[in-house]
């Protein structure tokens, strides 16, 4: 396994956590909402990184990826600890 593959798994796996742990927090419609917009972003940065990334420039691609992985995870993280705090 390519070692770029593998780093884009661990972000998809710790996306994938945070979605778990906030379905049982919100309702159906607020997870598929997430989903659609993960496939979306994802299938747009994946295209980028290995159909337009000539001379180097799927690095960029490949930052961009894990960035928007990570801000969405700490995002819903965020929603998670609000929600938590705000029912006590």
């Amino acid at each position: 396994m390519n070692s770029d593959l593998g780093i884009i798994l661990l972000a998809f796996l710790f996306y994938w956590f945070s979605l778990l742990l906030l379905r049982k927090k919100v309702s159906r419609w607020s997870l598929w909402v997430n989903l659609s917009i993960n496939v979306l972003y994802s299938a747009f940065f994946l295209h980028g990184m290995y159909y337009k990334g000539q001379g180097g420039a799927s690095l960029g691609w490949f930052i961009y990826l894990l960035f928007i992985l990570a801000l969405h995870a700490i995002i819903n993280l965020l929603i998670l600890l609000y929600l938590s705090t705000k029912q006590k």
